[in-house]
């Protein structure tokens, strides 16, 4: 049986592996080694120098923040930089001022026009105590303004905000001079730079050092069918995990009572041959063993007491940063005859509970100079990776004993902890994530998400029948229902009642439709309308039209997938053929810089509020669907196309009158993120929704779906008519763009254009240089009126244009016997009239 012929493909569990979150297996990005690298080179301070009023503050370590033209500009005889009139921006990083605070982010702020963002501080003030002010004229007021983030260093701490990694300036908001991974500010910085130049800013933002920030590896724990995969699709085991968790699996810690909860998502992914495969997802959380959080705790307070966090205002004072330059090695990688030594160490340190600090230790130390010099430090790395690995032993092992370390560390040399004592949290505990997948080559997702939802409820209920029977009966068993035929509704639970009325479960409703009809999308068509307006609605849709690079991002979950998947299908006969990824892994990014049109959505975790989009090569359109927005990165003049164009705003009166008919409307961030819920939640008492109509009435999807069609007839109706075997004459430059799109050759496009509406034409233009109408041609080409869809679609436009050929000779018919009956009375009036003069005296 193909792919085609299931209905399912596989189940799978995906989540973390227990040993892994025990003994802190993470992303490379986040080992302690780097974490505490990270950390180092942190931007604690930002000030502003008003050059040459002011001397910049080289000798406390201030670094100079200038574009690499100013550089090379202000180099003076002997390669010594000669600095203009202007003023600077300096910084100075972590790791030469020891502090518990750091920024997190920073902003330009116009103070005219606009207040700073909650929790940010402005830099008011010059090093000097001019004003900051950074605007040209000065009537703008243009000051930076960071957000500080402190770290209670007494305490542990689940989630620390990232760290600001590094700073940069630019010569155009798109960031034409900045490295890829740097967020370029919109707001110009004028006086940085030459008079009538203007510059900005870019910021790199570290990782997040928490033990609920930190990402964890995923895994396709297990599956079914496991022994026998199907020979045409073998289970994705190492990009299911990616594409369920694309930041990684990140832990919760919250009451032990108060679990989070269940929610659902779904996504699309293509498979080696080609097809698209639709993955629906539960996930939920499982309690972890308390020994798992004491050893993570353990782990994450290591990196605090290597010097992450200590406080002390000079760092030669307290010996410095600790070199972690072997730190990520394997222990393997230690020779075998330092391992007495190592454990002798680690009891020897593990004894100084109470002593003063500065004890011996027995710990082998780097001398000073390997300290002061980085050059030297490849001669010692044996014995500092022997130091730093008694360390993390020593410290694991007296947060898991509940012993203390001394308050002046001899490990570090600065101040740590007061305690090392596990915190005996018994009310909060570590929740981690996993997700149960049912994958089908078919886009059953509300049946799919009927199913999960009546898995998980079995699994949490006692059940006289196992839990793997469910599975296997609806994932191996289950037939796919017949094109065109009766709905089919299938009791999950049916095998533990006597009779179907006796079924607590609701019925999952299966039903393909017949070959020759619009394609199977068992969604939720108000989707799009719950968090895009009508107009927003109709730009993606011409946008998707013209094949333009789209980037969708929300903060729910479940949305991206169901607003992509409605508004593809909206294009028919068109298939998407570009790059399509509703829902896009931290590890596939790079593809938004690559070439060509694609659809992708990105889930934005929080709110979409503080995201930046990066900076890339070509522009894009980011649709911001929490705030029903449309960011136009290039400026461009989409809507031209759309204007006077009266087949669209035909579809727009039709979808108009279904809207106010249902009432459907725009929904805020948060309400749309209760949509993630795997389970329907009760009303809110006294909420609208409780007090709204008991019967709230639904989208018709036939009437949209059908509103769409009309306007795809209209628009590409007529294309059949021009199917040549012989090629005419180039007549335009567009014919010439597409003929390399292989449409040409077989398809009149000048003809087409020619017979085409003025008002669709400028529309048309860009559509017949797309992919998909190329497809289109290059299929009608190959099997003629073999392909179902295709043969569908042209019925549907021979019968619309019958319909209007009916509907325009009624309408002459009728036109025409009004025009008689108008002459009629007009004559019957003038013969009464005369009639009466006649009979007058």
């Amino acid at each position: 049986m193909s792919a085609n012929e299931r209905l399912c493909d596989y189940f799978a569990v995906v989540g973390p592996k227990e040993a892994d979150l025990e003994n802190r297996v993470v992303q490379e990005d986040y080992s302690i080694g780097n974490l505490h690298r990270a950390l180092e080179e942190a931007i604690v301070d930002i000030c502003i120098v008003d050059h040459p009023r002011e001397v910049i503050p080289f000798e406390k370590n201030y670094e100079l923040l200038l574009k690499p033209e100013q550089v090379e500009e202000g180099l003076g005889e002997g390669g010594k930089l000669q600095l203009a009139k202007h003023r600077y921006i300096c910084f100075r990083r972590r790791k030469h001022r020891r502090t518990t605070s750091y920024i997190t982010e920073v902003r330009v702020v116009c103070k005219s026009q606009e207040s700073p963002p909650q929790g940010f501080e402005l830099i008011e003030k010059t090093v000097g105590g001019a004003s900051g002010d950074l605007s040209r004229s000065g009537s703008q007021q243009v000051y930076l303004a960071v957000r500080y983030a402190h770290v209670d260093e007494t305490s542990f701490q689940f989630s620390i905000p990232p760290v600001l990694a590094d700073l940069c300036l630019c010569s155009d908001e798109k960031g034409g001079s900045a490295p890829m991974e740097y967020t370029v500010l919109p707001r110009p910085l004028s006086r940085l730079g030459l008079p009538n130049e203007n510059i900005y800013l870019a910021y790199q933002q570290g990782p997040s050092a928490g033990l609920c920030d930190i990402p964890y590896e995923a895994y396709s724990l297990d599956w079914f069918p496991h022994e026998a995969t199907y020979e045409d699709f073998p289970l994705p085991q190492n990009e299911l995990p990616m594409f369920c968790f694309p930041k990684g699996v990140v832990l919760k810690h919250q009451k032990r009572n108060d679990a989070p909860m269940p929610s659902y998502f779904s996504f699309v992914f293509t498979s080696i041959d080609g097809d698209r495969v639709h993955v629906a997802c539960l996930q939920f959380y499982e309690l972890l063993p308390d020994r798992v959080l004491r050893a993570l705790e353990a782990k994450q307070r290591i990196l605090t007491v290597l010097g992450a966090f200590a406080s002390g205002e000079n760092p030669t004072e307290s010996g410095g940063p600790i070199s972690l330059g072997e730190w990520d090695r394997d222990e393997e990688s230690v020779a075998s005859s330092v391992d007495e030594e190592e454990e002798e160490s680690v009891e020897a340190v593990s004894s100084t509970s109470g002593q003063a600090a500065g004890v011996a230790t027995g710990i082998p130390k780097a001398s000073p100079s390997t300290q002061q010099s980085p050059g030297r430090r490849a001669a010692t790395n044996h014995s500092g990776l022997i130091s730093l690995k008694c360390k993390e032993r020593a410290l694991s092992k007296s947060i898991s004993t509940g012993t203390e370390l001394p308050r002046q560390s001899a490990l570090t040399g600065v101040p740590v902890f007061k305690s090392f004592k596990p915190a005996g949290r018994s009310d909060h505990a570590l929740f981690a994530p996993k997700c149960i997948c049912i994958i089908s080559h078919w886009p059953f997702y509300r049946a799919l998400r009927s199913f999960l939802q009546q898995i998980y409820r079995i699994s949490l209920s006692p059940s006289r029948v196992p839990l793997e029977r469910y599975i296997a009966y609806f994932t191996h068993y289950m037939p796919l229902p017949p094109p065109g035929q009766h709905v089919l509704n299938l009791h999950l639970d049916l095998g533990m009642q006597d009779r179907i009325e006796n079924s607590t479960l609701a019925p999952i409703t299966l039903h393909l439709p017949d070959t020759r009809s619009l394609p199977l999308m068992d969604l939720d068509y108000e989707a799009p309308f719950r968090c895009l307006s009508l107009d927003n609605v109709l730009k993606i849709f011409v946008l998707l039209l013209m094949e333009e690079r789209l980037l969708f991002m929300s903060s729910s979950t479940s949305l991206l997938t169901e607003v992509t998947e409605t508004i593809l299908t909206l294009l028919f006969p068109l298939e998407w053929t570009s790059c399509y990824i509703p829902r896009l892994p931290n590890k596939l990014t790079e593809i938004l810089d690559a070439p060509g049109s694609f659809l992708i959505g990105i889930y934005i975790e929080g709110t979409t509020d503080s995201w930046v989009l990066p900076q890339l090569s070509d522009p894009l359109f980011v649709v911001d669907l929490d705030h029903d927005c449309i960011i136009d990165a290039e400026n461009k003049d989409y809507t031209t196309v759309m204007e006077n164009m009266p087949i669209l705003e035909a579809l727009r009166e039709k979808l108009r009158t279904e809207l106010d008919r249902t009432g459907v409307t725009v929904k805020s961030a948060e309400a749309l993120r209760e949509g993630d819920s795997a389970f329907e939640l009760p009303a809110v008492p006294g909420s609208q929704v409780e007090d709204g109509p008991a019967m709230k009435l639904e989208l018709n999807v036939d009437i949209v779906r059908d509103a769409f069609l009309v306007f795809m007839c209209e628009l590409l109706g007529s294309y059949t008519r021009y199917f040549n075997s012989q090629q005419a004459q180039l007549d335009d430059t567009d014919a010439c763009d597409m003929a390399h799109n292989g449409v040409f050759g077989a398809f009149d496009v000048s003809g087409f254009l020619a017979s085409a509406e003025k008002t669709t034409k400028a529309l048309l233009v860009r559509v017949l240089l797309t992919q998909m109408f190329a497809a289109l041609v290059q299929q009608r080409t190959d099997h003629g009126r073999g392909i179902d869809r295709l043969v569908f679609f042209e019925t549907c436009v021979e019968e619309l244009k019958e319909r209007k050929d009916a509907e325009a000779a009624a309408s002459t018919a009728a036109a025409t016997a009004h025009a008689a009956s108008v002459r009629g009375h007009c004559a019957i009036g003038l013969a009464v009239d005369n009639e009466s003069a006649i009979c007058l005296p």
